[in-house]
């Protein structure tokens, strides 16, 4: 009867340490709206507060000191949607703005400092979460109507303190890559008469130098396929488009037939290479448009390729106005 107990009391033992050391455990890259762990650090969403006061407070554990710190954040989130470690040390922490719209805070959980934020309309993290490209608008503090939407690429493996150089409103950090000119000029003074309506998402490469997505030129009333080779000049980003009618196989064609090719405008729920240079992409649906289009976006003869301000055609330059459908 004793043997009987003490086998049990062991075996219970054994199967309790062994639970106790599963939790202890190394823990791999984990998010939600509210934790978010890796190896070294666990975050908590401990309050947040909306209205007059808008604010999150976190609680940090540094698992390698057990030690624990209380971060408060004055950021404007309407609601946080998710929370990740990123290269073990900084926090991303997304979210909505209260008058619509996305916020990107980044938190470098070392020191509990807030290096920079964003404010976007629509955004994409890279493959391995490495860069973000993300669309605003410039400048932030006008009416609506004198926005001017641009293209920003936030590179998390660059030194944090390298993007005030491009920024003036502390909103904004980022490289821009669209417009051209602004790409050309690293500006965000969006000036120029011609806007851009972004038809589409982001699409990301799967070794994160190449970024496309699909415009309207509202000038021209002309659909883009944009593609930006981000080192492909010395270090420097190259936007090449196309015209979307030349791009996606047959469209021009169905177009033609549903008499529609004059005045059609078309949204794409969805972009996905099926290719080093072919696209497979999903648009809203509509009687008149395919289920699937593939877009052939390889540099050809009559890409504008971007080497110098000078050889942008006028007609060809624009500001990128409105935002992410």
């Amino acid at each position: 009867m004793c043997n009987s107990r003490s086998m049990f009391l062991c075996l219970s033992l054994v199967i309790i340490v062994g639970c106790l050391r599963i939790a202890a455990a190394p823990a791999t890259q984990q998010t939600s709206a509210t934790y978010a762990q890796s190896q070294r650090y666990s975050v908590l969403l401990e309050e947040h507060t909306t209205g007059v006061i808008y604010r999150i407070v976190l609680r940090v554990l540094d698992k390698q000191t057990s030690g624990t710190r209380r971060v408060e954040l004055r950021e404007r989130y309407r609601e946080v949607t998710q929370m990740q470690v990123h290269h073990n040390r900084y926090l991303i922490i997304i979210g909505t703005l209260p008058l619509g719209g996305h916020i990107i805070s980044f938190l470098d959980l070392d020191t509990g400092i807030l290096l920079n934020r964003i404010w976007c309309y629509g955004y994409a993290f890279s493959p391995r979460k490495n860069k973000i490209v993300y669309l605003t608008h410039y400048p932030r503090i006008t009416p609506p109507m004198f926005h001017k939407s641009i293209v920003l690429l936030y590179d998390l493996q660059l030194p944090a303190d390298r993007y005030p150089n491009y920024s003036e409103n502390g909103m904004n950090y980022g490289i821009p890559v669209f417009p051209e000119i602004n790409t050309l000029s690293k500006s965000y003074d969006v000036t120029l008469d011609e806007e851009y309506i972004y038809a589409s998402p982001f699409l990301w490469s799967e070794d994160e130098e190449r970024i496309v997505t699909i415009v309207r030129d509202t000038g021209q009333s002309k659909y883009y396929v944009i593609s930006i080779d981000l080192h492909a000049n010395k270090g420097e980003p190259v936007i090449r488009r196309k015209d979307l009618l030349e791009a996606a196989v047959g469209l021009k064609e169905r177009l033609e037939k549903e008499e529609k090719l004059k005045d059609f405008r078309l949204r794409v729920n969805d972009l996905r290479w099926i290719g080093p240079n072919e696209i497979l992409a999903i648009p809203n649906p509509q009687h008149w448009l395919p289920k699937e289009m593939i877009l052939r976006i390889g540099p050809i003869n009559n890409d504008v390729l971007l080497a110098d301000v000078g050889s942008v055609p006028h007609k060809e330059r624009g500001s990128a106005g409105g935002m992410m459908a």
